[in-house]
Order: C-alpha cells, then sequence, then structure tokens
C-alpha cells in the first residue's frame, strides 16, 4: 500500500508526479488493488488531457502533494468500482 498516496487523499491534496516518464497533476479519488492484485490509483487528472484514469502505482515516481485541494467527489467517481477490488483508501 502507497501510505502518501492514502495520505493524500485523506486531505483530498491534489498531487503531482511523474508516471511513465510525463508529468500529471491528479485528484487522487481511490486506492486500491485491482483484479491481478496490481496497486491501482483511481483519479481524476486534472493535466492534459484531463479526466478519469487508472494509474499502476508501480509506475507513479516523484509523488507529492501539491497546496491545492479538491473539496468535493468529481462527477463520475464511483466508490463502488468493480475495478478496484481491495481498498486501501478513498474519499
Amino acid at each position: 500500500m502507497n501510505y502518501a498516496i492514502c495520505a493524500a487523499i485523506g486531505k483530498r491534496a491534489v498531487i503531482q508526479f511523474r508516471y511513465d516518464g510525463s508529468p500529471r497533476t491528479a485528484e487522487p479519488h481511490c486506492h486500491g488493488t485491482d483484479g491481478s492484485e496490481d496497486e491501482v490509483l483511481s483519479a481524476f487528472q486534472t493535466s492534459s488531457p484531463s479526466g478519469w484514469r487508472y494509474f499502476d502505482v508501480s509506475l507513479i515516481s516523484n509523488l507529492r502533494e501539491t497546496q491545492d485541494l479538491f473539496l468535493a467527489n468529481r462527477t463520475g467517481y464511483n466508490p463502488n468500482d468493480p475495478h478496484i477490488i481491495t481498498r486501501h483508501c478513498c474519499v
């Protein structure tokens, strides 16, 4: 489990990180494992192109919280997302 992701989710902090070599900015909503037992993050990516994304946590590097917070869940957030089998932390 990635404690930094769960800490950001608990604070509703916007995060920045590199994913597969590219910079990303996102609002993390749920972190857990998928059906293959890989750690995944469901987040709304606010950097271009924006939208809902699943991120393989093993490909995330240089994760840091920003000073920005998101107060409401993004439209389209499903707290019972069937893609995430085991939930470590969610908003």
